[in-house]
């Protein structure tokens, strides 16, 4: 009887755990169809298929000019220079048009900045301590040389850079403080008045050799864009974009000529013999709009105006603002 008994409760308990393992094969199995299915929509979306949800595109990552430099709501990276341009030169950049100007000759555009080197003018007022930022007022002139060829003295070199933007700076020898050319050879006969320190000498008349370098007339009184002081290269790269040409001319943080207020400022690549010597040859020449000329110049007494305040500072008090 006690055997009978324990029979019957054995196979009830048997089928109580076979229907127990039926329910357990029957959620695994939805369980790895569902993970399936994950893993599935997840290879077919890496091969190409749309996601449900993309991240907004921010106006940063535009190349067209006119909108990455439109606020959206996030950081982005400030073009701080003052631009002119041609109407061809805004097409290819999505430049607004509010800098297009039709009068702008041999050139493709003209970008002006103020930027701060890093460098101090330390030693102010006879104290060590004492240090004052550097601003160098800087041009970014665009060319199309297929229009405008320039006077190339070794026309296989792409681009180079003034010593000033680097640590070089402070590296000098007995013999030498940067490479450009000093002595007349029979490829180049340098401009005698021209500081070999100051400024790249990447052209030459390609028949006469005789070095051609840029000249502006924005500090003298003469209105026929002749004479003037030299702006010195500081880079310059060929093809930089769109096929063009840029080269970094150091215009100087002075102020035009009070002649210049209301007449042409003419920067000129020319040949001389000296610095002030008649033009042998003219290579290319162009000329600020006035309304470029005036934010220049505005930009200028700004900065001006600052250290004006420094000197003001330091004259007055041996506490300098910071």
């Amino acid at each position: 009887m006690k055997n009978r008994k324990y029979n019957i409760w054995r196979n009830g308990k048997n089928r109580q755990i076979h229907r127990t393992e039926e329910r357990y094969d029957k959620i695994k199995s939805h369980l790895i169809t569902i993970v399936s299915i994950i893993i599935l929509g997840a290879v077919t979306n890496s091969k190409g298929q749309e996601p449900t949800q993309e991240w907004p595109k921010r106006n940063a990552s535009s190349d067209r000019h006119e909108v990455n430099q439109k606020f959206d709501g996030l950081a982005y990276t400030k073009d701080n220079n003052i631009w002119v341009y041609t109407a061809d030169f805004a097409e290819t950049f999505g430049m607004s048009s509010d800098g297009v100007e039709s009068q702008l000759l041999g050139i493709e555009a003209i970008a002006f900045r103020i930027e701060n080197p890093g460098y101090q003018l330390c030693g102010m007022g006879g104290k060590a301590e004492q240090c004052m930022n550097q601003n160098r007022c800087m041009l970014d002139v665009y060319f199309n040389e297929r229009k405008h060829p320039l006077p190339w003295l070794h026309p296989e070199q792409r681009a180079d850079w003034h010593w000033r933007y680097n640590s070089s700076f402070f590296l000098r020898t007995p013999t030498e403080r940067d490479g450009a050319p000093e002595k007349e050879t029979a490829e180049f006969t340098p401009n005698r008045g021209i500081d070999r320190t100051s400024t790249l000498r990447p052209f030459a008349d390609s028949v006469t050799k005789k070095e051609a370098a840029w000249f502006t007339n924005a500090r003298s009184s003469s209105n026929d864009g002749h004479g003037g002081d030299l702006v010195p290269i500081w880079g310059f790269k060929r093809n930089a974009i769109a096929g063009l040409t840029v080269l970094s001319l150091s215009q100087g943080c002075t102020l035009p000529n009070e002649s210049k207020r209301n007449s042409p400022i003419v920067f000129r690549l020319e040949s001389r013999d000296s610095m002030t010597g008649p033009t042998i040859k003219n290579f290319n020449e162009f000329s600020f709009p006035a309304t470029f000329s005036q934010k220049i110049q505005e930009a200028i007494r700004t900065s001006k105006e600052a250290d004006a305040r420094y000197y003001k500072a330091l004259f007055e008090s041996h506490q300098l603002p910071r």
